[in-house]
């Protein structure tokens, strides 16, 4: 059974500026769908993660020793977590597990040429609610208030699971689109590939009927390898 992750941070990546600093990372959480079990790494006093517990959260994705779920992760959660990561070596393997791990939103992008919300996912699912917007747990953390952000921050990950055990049973994803209509793509042999396998589909993809294709940035990761 996966263990699924999330993280939480001060915002997203500007690719635009090469010099622009990375966002904070300012907490990882963790759910174990065999144990039913949480792990959290986060600074008690709050604020950004500290090399330590950078380290340790990264170990833990990296020696959990099941499959790793994610969304986003690939182009954003591991991404954060590689930058962060004062040790090479833990470095070069968090970049192994973004192609060795499963992305669920990569998985979608790679059926149909873009990418979509969680949210949009659980709705057409049925799976539930987030408890709050990347936004607002900006501002949370900022004002202290951690148990708050952290309780999403594992919410999410639950939600994650319940999407990912939806396609796993049904061989499908459904999401609500922005007309409101459930739109529906199916996933052969009712299993989700690696970020390795997705991102050669989105790659083999006709997305000539598209104005400018979007393609999540990975570079990262070959970059942490050392493959040029």
């Amino acid at each position: 059974m996966p263990v699924f992750f999330d993280a939480e941070t001060s915002g997203l990546f500007d690719d635009n500026d090469p010099n622009a600093e990375p966002p904070e990372l300012y907490c990882v959480c963790a759910y174990d769908s065999d144990t039913k079990t949480f792990q959290r790494f986060y600074e008690k006093a709050g604020g950004a993660m500290q090399s330590s517990q950078v380290e340790k959260a990264a170990r833990y994705l990296v020696t959990c020793g099941k499959p790793v779920v994610g969304y986003n992760s690939a182009a954003y959660d591991l991404r954060l977590l590689g930058y962060h990561c004062a040790n090479d070596a833990t470095r070069t393997e968090i970049a192994e597990l973004a192609f060795e791990h499963t992305d669920v939103l990569l998985s979608f992008w790679c059926r149909n040429g873009y990418p979509t919300s969680l949210q949009s996912m659980a709705d057409g699912m049925g799976c539930g609610s987030k408890l709050m917007d990347g936004s607002e747990a900006i501002g949370a953390w900022q004002n202290g208030k951690l148990e708050k952000v952290l309780e999403y921050c594992d919410a999410d990950c639950t939600l994650l699971a319940d999407v990912y055990a939806y396609i796993s049973t049904h061989g499908r994803f459904a999401r609500v689109a922005k007309s409101g209509k459930v739109q529906t793509t199916v996933v052969e042999n009712y299993q989700l590939e690696s970020t390795l396998a997705a991102l050669e589909k989105l790659d083999a993809l006709d997305t000539s009927w598209m104005t400018t294709p979007l393609t999540p940035n990975v570079d990262w990761a070959f970059e942490f390898i050392g493959v040029p």
